[in-house]
């Protein structure tokens, strides 16, 4: 018997994970998406994101870490996406 190759390896290994997939992984239900494009939550967030922007573009003069500004306004970003979405019907 020959040893099997690399491609032939990872044929099996994906067909093995193909029938080991449940069935209730494909399964869909009818889910609303949350539209922000207009709304004032969307709004925010760009504005937010661009002022974390221009902090790290200012970071020599201002002597801050690039990643402070980012992972605030990542946070406010979800906390008001979380608080709209909690709102939804």
């Amino acid at each position: 018997m020959k040893p099997l190759t690399k491609h032939s390896r990872f044929i099996g290994w994906a067909l093995l994970a193909i029938f080991l997939t449940p069935l209730s992984v494909f399964a869909s239900e009818d889910v609303k998406m949350l539209d922000l494009t207009s709304h004032w939550v969307g709004y925010t967030a760009i504005v937010l994101f661009v002022l974390a922007y221009a902090l790290v573009i200012a970071e020599e003069e201002i002597h801050m870490r690039k990643s402070k500004p980012v992972i605030v306004a990542a946070g406010v970003i979800w906390g008001l996406i979380a608080v709209v979405y909690a709102q939804q019907p």
